[in-house]
C-alpha cells in the first residue's frame, strides 16, 4: 500500500501562515497538509522565497520511516521515476534527497482533489465524465508501460484531478519493472487489495501492463455505479472475490449505461490477463465511447 497521497490545496490557501514547520534542505515547509504509515507531506517553498507564496509539494520520511528499508525504497523509486519519466499525466518530480537523510522529494502544487475525494462528495459520476477521467489515466499509463514500469496501485487515491479536470497519476512508491514477479517477503507491495487484479497476489505469474488495465477497470466502475463491484471486510476475502467470484453487472447498479460500457468493464476485469485490452486498446475504445456517448447527449438535448 502506498505511503501517503498528495493532498488537495485551493488556490486561497496558498498564503499560509508561517508556523514552526521544519525546513529541509533549501526547502522551507509553511504547512502540515498530512501524514501517512511512513510518511509527512508538507507545503513548502524554496528557502530563499519568503515573500512569494508556497508552490511545492514536500514528501519526507518520519522517523518511523526513516529506519526501514522498505519505506526509504519507496520513496527513492518514487523519486527517480518522478525525474525520469515525463507525461502530462503523471506526477513530476522536482527535486529529491533520498539517499541519505533528510530524505524528500519534492513535487509541484496542484490545485484540485485526488479522485477520492471526489467520490466521498459525488460518489456517482457522469458516463462522459469517468471515461474521460479514465483515458487520461490510461495514456500516463501507456507513457509508463513504455519505459516497462507497472505503476502497481491505480485507484481514486492516486488519482489526482484538477479544477480543469486534468487527471494525473500520482504516487509511484510502489512502481515495478513490468515482468517481474512479485517477491512473496514484501507481500505489501501488491497494492490495495479492493483495486488488484487477481494475479497481484501470486508469485509464478509476472507482473504486466494487464495489472495496471485491471486496476482502472475497478476504479471507473466505481465511478460509474458508485460502488466497487467486490465487497468484503477482509482483504484476503477480497482477492478471493477478485479470482473467484463473477462480475457483477454495472447495470444492475447504473440501468442508464450503455450496454458496450458494461462490455468495456468485463473486459478490463477479465479474470485472466491476456483476455484483457492493452492500454493502447483501452485508450482507442475510450475515445470511441466518449464520442458515442457525446453524440447521444447531443441528439437527447
Amino acid at each position: 500500500m502506498s505511503s501517503l497521497h498528495q493532498v488537495s490545496t485551493a488556490p486561497a490557501q496558498r498564503g499560509a501562515r508561517r508556523t514552526s514547520y521544519p525546513s529541509l534542505g533549501p526547502w522551507r515547509c509553511v504547512r502540515l497538509l498530512g501524514r501517512g504509515r511512513w510518511t509527512e507531506v508538507y507545503q513548502a517553498a524554496a528557502a530563499s522565497q519568503f515573500h512569494t507564496s508556497a508552490d511545492y509539494v514536500l514528501k519526507t520520511l518520519r522517523p518511523e520511516g526513516r529506519d526501514d528499508p522498505l519505506a526509504r525504497s519507496m520513496l527513492q523509486r518514487q523519486a527517480h521515476l518522478g525525474k525520469q519519466i515525463s507525461d502530462p499525466h503523471l506526477e513530476s518530480v522536482l527535486a529529491s534527497h533520498v539517499d541519505a537523510p533528510p530524505y524528500y522529494l519534492v513535487t509541484a502544487l496542484m490545485d484540485g482533489a485526488t479522485l477520492l475525494a471526489t467520490l466521498k462528495q459525488t460518489p456517482r459520476l457522469s458516463t462522459p465524465h469517468s471515461l474521460w477521467l479514465a483515458r487520461q489515466c490510461a495514456l500516463g499509463l501507456r507513457t509508463l508501460h513504455r519505459f516497462a514500469w507497472l505503476h502497481g496501485d491505480i485507484k481514486p487515491a492516486n488519482v489526482f484531478v484538477s479544477s480543469t479536470g486534468h487527471a494525473t497519476l500520482i504516487d509511484l512508491g510502489l512502481a515495478r519493472r513490468i515482468g517481474q514477479r512479485p517477491d512473496p517477503a514484501a507481500s505489501v507491495l501488491t497494492g490495495t487489495p479492493a483495486y488488484a487484479a487477481p494475479e497481484s497476489g501470486s508469485t509464478s505469474i509476472p507482473t504486466g501492463a494487464y495489472s495496471d488495465v485491471y486496476s482502472l477497470g475497478v476504479t471507473l466502475f466505481e465511478m460509474l455505479t458508485g460502488r466497487l463491484p467486490y465487497i468484503a471486510d477482509k482483504p484476503s476475502d477480497l482477492m478471493k472475490a477478485h479470482l473467484e467470484h463473477s462480475l457483477p453487472e454495472p447495470r444492475h447498479f447504473a440501468p442508464w449505461l450503455p450496454r458496450r460500457v458494461s462490455r468495456l468493464l468485463a473486459s478490463m476485469l477479465a479474470k485472466q490477463p491476456l483476455r484483457r485490452p492493452s492500454v493502447g486498446e483501452l485508450i482507442d475504445w475510450l475515445v470511441d465511447l466518449e464520442i458515442d456517448v457525446l453524440e447521444e447527449r447531443l441528439l437527447v438535448e
